[in-house]
């Protein structure tokens, strides 16, 4: 059953209840997409990284819940392009940003993914306080925390697939397995607009932006005076550049980091293509 938002859902992503319609595709399985919103309460202060994308989050989460490899994922794509944007984080009431320092196993860091860990299988365990070089040596590293409430991501996909897979995500960002950010409530409502762009495509600051990576090579597919930043990196799953699947090259990336803190109105912006 489709239900209809809320005005103040609406109001939220700035379509007007008059003109409400129900956007609605298939995915090759004959399932239901649609634009989307989520938005995920946090209990703690997150770890942000470089950028935090919809499809990764979902990915893992799946893999961890159904213990599949995320190939059959509930998102539409175009072009190759995965309709789930980057992570946009709500405004903290009172700002707080803080360094917090973790001294961690190379190995134990790089464990939930077989295809790095296979040639460290036969490695000994790495000891509690070893600083020493090499594969079995414990790296200090200082992480930014940020005390905000509230992340949102947009996407367009089967929306009950989507919340069966959040059921079970209790953490996000960085160091996740450390207690940062946990998830109070993780909520996936329909918005009422043109699916066509939505989730890779919006606007910001009076121009149409790109909302996650999109290879320079398929720039010219985007929807005229479609801007961003120039810098190479991953732009599908997997986004670690580290890793063997991983590939870099250059692209348009959205105007503005994960660190950048944004008002529910701004996030109502980006739903305007």
């Amino acid at each position: 059953m489709s239900l209809r938002p809320s005005v103040s859902l609406l109001r939220l992503v700035g379509i007007s209840s008059c003109c409400y319609y129900t956007a609605t595709e298939t995915l090759s399985k004959g399932e239901c997409v649609t634009p989307f919103i989520l938005e995920i309460a946090l209990r703690t202060p997150i770890i942000l990284g470089h950028r935090l994308m919809l499809d990764s989050l979902l990915i893992g989460a799946s893999r961890e819940r159904f213990g599949d490899d995320g190939n059959d994922l509930p998102l539409r794509r175009s072009h190759g392009l995965v309709h789930a944007s980057q992570l946009f984080t709500g405004t903290p009431e009172v700002p707080l940003v803080r360094s917090a320092t973790y001294i961690q196993s190379f190995i134990r860091v790089l464990s939930n993914d077989t295809a790095i860990t296979e040639m460290l299988i036969k490695q000994p365990p790495p000891s509690s306080m070893n600083h020493g070089s090499g594969p079995n040596s414990n790296v200090e590293s200082v992480y930014v925390t940020h005390n905000i409430p509230t992340v949102y991501f947009l996407g367009v996909g089967d929306i009950e697939r989507i919340r069966s897979i959040l059921l079970t995500v209790v953490h996000i960002g960085g160091q996740a397995h450390k207690g940062n950010g946990e998830v109070e409530r993780a909520t996936v409502t329909e918005v009422a607009a043109d699916p066509t762009w939505f989730g890779i495509v919006g606007r910001h600051a009076n121009q149409r932006v790109v909302l996650r990576p999109v290879p320079a090579r398929l720039a010219h597919r985007l929807p005229v005076h479609t801007s961003g930043f120039d810098n190479s990196e991953t732009w599908d799953y997997p986004y670690f550049p580290g890793h063997p699947k991983a590939v870099v090259e250059p692209c348009l990336v959205p105007p503005f980091t994960g660190g950048d803190y944004f008002h529910r109105d701004a996030i109502r912006g980006f739903c305007r293509q």
